[in-house]
């Protein structure tokens, strides 16, 4: 990832401090992935790209089928098929989101997660997430049947 990969909603500014965060991140999980890598129930790879993050404000709002309108963007740095852990610059304080994962076709696969871990980057603007995959509710209730 360089600067001039990032969407163009980060600055320029962001899209430096996102590769400095990132390749830190990068650093420090080297030193912990064998403690973590056991207690974990899928394996974890590292994923840099772009991400869309819908927040619903009622339970049954959905993300855009297309584009991202209402979304606030988000930049990964894992994706496992249990979740996904990432960096943005917005303070979220629900914990049920809509994660959109950008996709070379440039469709977005949306996935429904639970933040299980939100803490701001020292020295930084931008915070770390942990997200879950959960099943939307809908599927919750139809595989219930």
């Amino acid at each position: 990832m360089t600067a001039s990969t990032l969407p163009l909603v980060f600055s320029e500014r962001e899209c430096r401090t996102i590769q400095r965060i990132l390749d830190q991140m990068d650093r420090a999980a080297v030193r912990t992935e064998s403690q973590y890598a056991r207690a974990r129930k899928h394996a974890r790879k590292s994923y840099r790209g772009p991400l869309s993050i819908f927040v619903p404000r009622l339970a049954k709002d959905l993300p855009p089928e297309k584009g991202n309108e209402g979304c606030i963007p988000a930049w990964s740095y894992s994706l496992s098929q249990g979740g996904v852990g990432l960096i943005m610059l917005e303070k979220i304080f629900v914990t049920d989101i809509w994660i959109g994962v950008h996709l070379p076709n440039q469709d977005i696969r949306w996935m429904f997660g639970q933040i299980v871990r939100r803490r701001p980057i020292p020295e930084e603007d931008f915070f770390d997430y942990g997200i879950a995959f959960l099943q939307k509710p809908t599927e919750q209730a139809d595989n219930a049947e």
